[in-house]
């Protein structure tokens, strides 16, 4: 029962697998190829280590009932996957992902179409397989290096009375150290742009893999053109935006699911547009805080720090942002 095989397998159709995912899965494959090489140790019969060469090329899946895919990429190759059976070690030397599309779209309702791959189903919840300490030590996964190239995030909200769109696309980086190894830090280099035009760049450290997981990011936009922007403004400061150019720097560090933050915000030459009536528009001068918060360039220079308990169901970042911003603009006012 000792030995080795080796084996290869090339351009597998992915969409045959369709019949075999759960009912609850409200999604399929469309497209995809898989192909596979390397070797399998074998000791009484069982494997001891698997090595593994492969890739996943012309992939798309999508969603029941919609024609666009929700996620396609034309490779994702994995090089040197090394399976220690006994020492309970798993590591991939290369992750490459390239020319991946992304979309994450708001429904009219709020939800994010991730949300509906699953359904709901009835029944008990599952609960999950728990690890038998008698199996020995703990996994652990190594991933020294995962690198990104040509790849986009296709970002819609028709939650909003104007329909909002933008492409974050040009997205090429790598992410480096991914280790569940006690004190292992990962560090993340990512560039993009927004809408082809505006650089956008995520950069520092952090241990996904780490429970709760550890953040320390620094996510930059420059050179945002604010008047695509109306749809927000307009929904929930009562405006639309005639011109005005963004640059955000926002910096997020979280350790035990304590999140702190501080969003600095630089708007140069921003004009409010027409009005908008919108139930959701916060009940303030708005006009009378921009000018108070202008300087004689034009320049609109704000920070506004943010801190809570990730863990708390009631906490939401985009609701302790928006708080803090009406509070610098109601003080401003005042």
């Amino acid at each position: 029962g000792a030995g080795k095989l080796s084996y290869q397998l090339d351009a597998l159709p992915l969409a045959w697998f369709n019949p075999n995912f759960p009912a609850a899965l409200n999604a399929e494959i469309t497209d995809g190829r898989l192909q596979v090489s390397g070797e399998i140790s074998l000791a009484e019969f069982a494997p001891t280590s698997i090595g593994m060469d492969g890739a996943i090329s012309g992939f798309a899946g999508k969603l029941e009932d919609t024609e666009q895919s929700l996620t396609s990429w034309d490779t994702v190759r994995w090089e040197k996957l090394r399976i220690d059976m006994g020492k309970h070690q798993v590591e991939i030397a290369k992750l490459s992902i390239d020319n991946y599309s992304g979309r994450i779209h708001i429904n009219e309702d709020g939800s994010i179409n991730a949300q509906n791959v699953w359904q709901q189903e009835v029944g008990e919840p599952y609960q999950g397989v728990k690890e038998d300490p008698s199996e020995g030590e703990p996994w652990s996964v190594a991933v020294p290096l995962i690198a990104i190239t040509d790849s986009e995030i296709d970002f819609m909200d028709e939650s909003l009375p104007i329909q909002f769109r933008t492409v974050i696309g040009d997205i090429n980086g790598d992410i480096k150290g991914i280790s569940s190894a006690e004190g292992a830090s990962t560090k993340v280099d990512i560039k993009g742009s927004v809408d082809g035009y505006a650089p956008v760049t995520l950069a520092g450290t952090a241990q996904p893999l780490l429970s709760p997981p550890a953040i320390d990011l620094d996510l930059k936009f420059a050179g945002i053109d604010m008047s695509l922007l109306s749809p927000y403004s307009g929904t929930y400061a009562g405006y639309a935006i005639e011109r005005g150019v963004l640059n955000l720097d926002l910096k997020y560090a979280m350790e035990d699911n304590r999140l702190k933050g501080n969003n600095k915000i630089l708007i140069d030459q921003m004009k409010l547009g027409e009005k908008v009536e919108s139930e959701k528009a916060v009940d303030l001068p708005l006009e009378l805080a921009l000018a108070l918060l202008t300087d004689s360039n034009g320049v609109i220079d704000m920070e506004i720090p943010v801190s809570g308990n990730v863990g708390d169901p009631e906490f939401s970042v985009g609701s302790v942002v928006m708080g803090a911003l009406v509070n610098l603009i109601t003080k401003a006012v005042t």
